[in-house]
C-alpha cells in the first residue's frame, strides 16, 4: 500500500478556478482541540483522467536543513488528532469514495476468472453446455490481449454495477481499510501543506517564524486554502486504488470456488435464500514473501533471458561503429535468435524535445551504466523476475518492487539501531539497488528471429504451435514515477515494473518458460563467490533445458563450464584455474545446489605434464541437481509424454506402486542418491525418479530392480 509519499508535482490542466466551480470539495465541520473548524474534503472521481508534469528538486540536503524539515512534519503531525481521524474514516465509510473506482479497475480481471473457470470446467469435467446454457457468456478469445473474454456486450454494465455492489458490501466488512486510507489521505495532506509553506514563503521565512505563527498558517492552509492540493491528491489515490485493487484481487478465496460462488462475486446470481450463506472472504496480506516455497526463485528461462542476463553479469557491451548507444550482441552460434540489446532511452524522451548537448549528455550516462553494470545487475533481474511471476495473474499485469526487497532476497540484514534492534537497510545499498533498476528501464531488446510458442486455431481446435517472432521492446518496463520520497524527503525506492513484450510471451501464457534457481545464487557475493553465482545460472538453465529429455546427467565439458563463468585457464598457472573450478563445484555441493559432481573416466595423472590443460579442457563433468529440482521438472515432463505411453496393466501398476517404496527406502537405507543408485542399478536417473513416485515401469527395468534388491 502506498503511504508516506511525498509528491513534488504541478498540475497545469486543472485550474483552481474550475474546481471551485465543480464542487471538487465537501464542507465539513470538525472538533480540532477546542474549536470548530470548517474543513473542505476534496471528493473523489470516478476515473482518473488527468495528467501532471513531474519536478524534481535536485541538490544536497544538509544536516541542519534535514533536521528543520522533520520538526515542521513533528508541529504538523500533532494537528492530526486521534478524534479527527475517527471523523474521517465515518466521513469516508459513509461517502465510500473506493469503491467505483476498485470496480472500475478491477472487473475485467475478475471476469476473465470467472470465465477461465468455466473454460477448464469444461475440459476436466467434459461439460459440452456449461458455457451454452448461459446465455450472456460467449467465450472468444482476444489475441491482442491473449485471454479469454466472453461476457455479451448487452450484459455489461449490468455486471459492472453489480461488480460494484459487490465490493462495495465485501469492503465494509473490513474496516481497518478506512481507518488506512484516512491516515494515508491525512499523511499526505500535510506533507502537501509543508511543500506548500515553502513554496509560498520561502525557507528564510519559515525559519524566522516561530512554531504557533506556523501552526497557523498550516491550519488556514489545510482547512481554507487546500483546492490546489486536490490535482496531486486526485492523482494519489489513483496510485493507491490500484495497489488496494491488486491486493483485492489476490484476496479472494478462489482456490477452489464454485461456479455459484463465481457468479455471485460478478453479481450474475443474487443472495437469495440459501445463497445468503456463500461467502466470499479477503485476506489482505501486503508482507512481501519469497515468490517460492523453500530456498527456489522463479525465473525466466527462454534463451533470450539467459543470454540477456549473461551479457548484463560480463557488461558485454561496446558502441559499434555508426552506432550511438552501447550495444550488446545476443544472437547465438546456432542462429536460433537473432536479437541486440542496446542501452538508451526512450524515443520519447530524445528528439525533438532534446538538444545535441543533451542528447551527449545521455549517452554519457548510457556509458556510465555499462560501467555500473555487474552481477547484481543480473540479480536484480532474477529478483525483479521472480517478484513478478508471483503478483502477476496477467502478461500486463504491474509488480510492485522496493529496493528492501531485492536486498532482502539477496540476504543482506537490515542494520542495527542505536537500542540493538534491528534499523533499516543502508541508504547506499538501496541507492546501489536504484543504480541497476535504472539500467533496467533504459534497455532495449531488438529481436530480428526467434521462436516463440503460440496457440493457434486448428482443425482439432486451439493447438501450440512454434513460430518465428521479432519485435522489439524494453527488457522491462519500469515507471520511475512511484520512486518518490517519504515524509523526510527520502527516496523511498519503489517501483512499479512489467515486462517488455521481448520476455513477456516467456513468462506467461503457452509459451511460458521458467525455472526453477537456488537463491544462493543471489545471495553469493559478486566478486568473491563470481564463479559460484555464474554456475548457478547455468546449472539451473540447463537443468531446465533437459527436463524434457530427463538427460539431467548428461556431462559437461569443462571448457563449457569455464565459458559459463566467462574465465579462461591461466597460463602460467593452470592448477589455480582447476581448483577454482573443483573449489566451486565443491561450494555448490555443499550449499545444496547440486547432489554431487564428478569427472568421467579421466586421468589424473597428467595434471603437472607440458600442455595438460588442453585436455583437461575436453575432460567430462557429470554434475547431480537435487532431488527437488528432478521432481519438480519430471511432473511437467511427466504430463507431457503422458499421451505417448502406452496404458499399463493393472498387474504393472500393482507392481510399480508396490516396488516404488521399497527401491526407494533401500537406497536411502544405503546414502545413494538417485543418481549413484541408477548407475548401480544401470538405468537412467529419470526412470528412478520417476519409479519412486510411483508410475510404471517396462519388464527390463523391473528385472534390474529385482535383481540389485536380491543383491544387496
Amino acid at each position: 500500500m502506498i503511504t508516506n509519499i511525498k509528491h513534488k508535482d504541478v498540475c497545469k490542466y486543472i485550474p483552481v478556478e474550475s474546481l471551485i466551480s465543480k464542487n471538487f470539495f465537501t464542507p465539513n465541520t470538525v472538533d480540532i482541540g477546542k474549536e470548530k473548524v470548517l474543513l473542505y474534503i476534496p471528493k473523489l472521481p470516478v476515473n482518473i483522467n488527468f495528467e501532471f508534469d513531474y519536478i524534481h528538486k535536485e541538490g544536497k540536503t544538509n544536516q541542519e536543513d534535514a533536521l528543520k524539515t522533520y520538526q515542521r512534519v513533528l508541529e504538523a503531525k500533532k494537528i492530526i488528532t486521534s478524534k479527527l481521524i475517527n471523523e474521517w474514516v465515518t466521513l469516508f465509510y459513509n461517502n465510500d469514495p473506493l469503491s467505483k473506482q476498485i470496480a472500475w479497475l478491477i472487473t475485467p480481471k475478475l471476469l476473465n476468472v470467472y470465465l477461465l473457470h468455466l473454460n477448464n470446467s469444461i475440459k476436466e469435467k467434459g461439460l459440452k453446455n456449461a458455457i451454452t446454457e448461459r446465455p450472456y457468456i460467449e467465450i472468444t478469445t482476444n489475441e491482442e490481449r491473449d485471454y479469454i473474454t466472453g461476457l455479451k456486450e448487452e450484459y455489461f454494465n449490468t455486471v459492472f454495477i453489480s461488480v460494484e455492489a459487490f465490493l462495495q458490501k465485501s469492503l465494509r466488512e473490513v474496516k481497518y481499510i478506512w481507518r488506512e486510507f484516512a491516515n494515508w489521505f491525512l499523511t499526505n495532506l500535510i506533507v502537501m501543506a509543508l511543500e506548500w509553506l515553502e513554496s509560498n514563503f520561502g525557507k528564510e521565512a519559515l525559519d524566522s517564524m516561530n512554531k504557533e505563527q506556523r501552526v497557523q498558517i498550516l491550519n488556514n492552509y489545510l482547512y481554507n486554502d487546500a483546492l490546489v492540493f486536490s490535482g496531486r491528491y486526485r492523482y494519489l489515490v489513483g496510485m493507491y486504488v490500484q495497489d488496494l485493487s491488486r491486493s483485492i484481487v489476490k484476496s479472494i478465496d478462489l482456490t477452489n470456488p464454485s461456479m455459484e460462488e463465481l457468479e455471485i462475486i460478478l453479481g450474475l446470481k443474487a443472495l437469495e435464500g440459501k445463497n445468503q450463506d456463500v461467502k466470499i472472504s479477503f485476506h489482505i496480506d501486503r508482507s512481501m514473501e519469497s515468490p517460492f516455497s523453500g530456498s527456489l526463485l522463479g525465473v525466466g528461462n527462454c534463451l533470450l533471458y539467459y543470454r540477456f542476463r549473461e551479457v548484463l553479469a560480463i557488461s558485454g557491451f561496446t558502441i559499434p561503429e555508426g552506432e550511438s548507444w552501447p550495444t550488446a550482441n545476443l544472437t547465438t552460434g546456432n542462429r536460433k535468435l537473432r536479437a541486440i540489446v542496446q542501452l538508451r532511452p526512450d524515443p520519447v524522451d530524445i528528439e525533438p524535445y532534446l538538444s545535441n548537448t543533451e542528447i551527449i549528455a545521455w549517452q554519457k550516462r548510457m556509458r556510465q551504466n555499462v560501467m555500473s553494470m555487474d552481477d547484481v545487475t543480473a540479480d536484480v533481474v532474477d529478483i525483479v523476475s521472480a517478484i513478478w511471476l508471483k503478483q502477476a495473474s496477467h502478461y500486463e499485469d504491474i509488480a510492485t518492487v522496493t529496493a528492501d526487497d531485492i536486498l532482502a532476497f539477496r540476504g543482506l540484514k537490515p542494520q542495527k539501531n542505536g537500542a540493538g534492534r534491528r534499523g533499516g537497510y543502508k541508504n547506499v545499498w538501496r541507492q546501489e539497488i536504484a543504480r541497476h533498476i535504472a539500467i533496467l528501464a533504459n534497455t532495449w531488446i531488438v529481436v530480428a528471429e526467434m521462436d516463440v510458442t503460440e496457440e493457434v486455431e486448428g482443425k482439432k481446435g486451439r493447438q501450440r504451435k512454434r513460430v518465428k517472432w521479432q519485435g522489439e521492446s524494453k527488457a522491462w518496463v519500469v515507471d520511475s514515477k512511484s520512486g518518490q520520497g517519504t515524509m523526510e524527503g527520502k527516496d523511498s525506492y519503489v517501483w512499479r515494473v512489467r515486462p517488455g513484450d521481448v520476455f513477456s510471451k516467456f513468462l506467461f501464457g503457452a509459451g511460458r518458460q521458467t525455472a526453477l534457481i537456488s537463491q544462493k545464487a543471489v545471495e553469493y557475493h559478486p566478486i568473491n563467490q563470481q564463479w559460484e553465482k555464474r554456475l548457478t545460472r547455468y546449472l539451473t538453465w540447463q537443468w531446465r533445458n533437459r527436463q524434457g529429455g530427463g538427460a539431467y546427467l548428461a556431462p559437461f565439458n569443462v571448457e563449457t563450464l569455464l565459458n559459463a563463468v566467462n574465465k579462461e585457464v591461466s597460463k602460467h598457472n593452470p592448477s589455480q584455474t582447476k581448483e577454482r573450478l573443483e573449489k566451486a563445484l565443491d561450494i555448490l555441493q555443499q550449499d545444496h545446489i547440486i547432489t554431487g559432481w564428478q569427472y568421467e573416466c579421466v586421468n589424473e595423472d597428467i595434471v603437472g605434464t607440458k600442455g595438460w590443460w588442453k585436455e583437461w579442457l575436453v575432460w567430462k563433468v557429470i554434475i547431480e541437481p537435487p532431488q527437488e529440482i528432478m521432481d519438480h521438472y519430471g511432473k511437467i515432463r511427466d504430463h507431457k509424454i503422458k499421451r505417448r505411453e502406452a496404458q499399463p496393466t493393472p498387474c504393472q501398476e500393482r507392481t510399480a506402486t508396490f516396488m516404488g517404496p521399497i527401491v526407494k527406502k533401500a537406497r536411502l537405507q544405503s546414502g545413494l542418491s538417485q543418481m549413484q543408485a541408477a548407475e548401480e542399478i544401470g538405468v537412467d536417473q529419470s526412470t528412478m525418479s520417476r519409479l519412486e513416485r510411483g508410475k510404471s515401469t517396462d519388464g527390463r527395468t523391473r528385472y534390474l530392480l529385482k535383481k540389485w534388491l536380491e543383491d544387496r
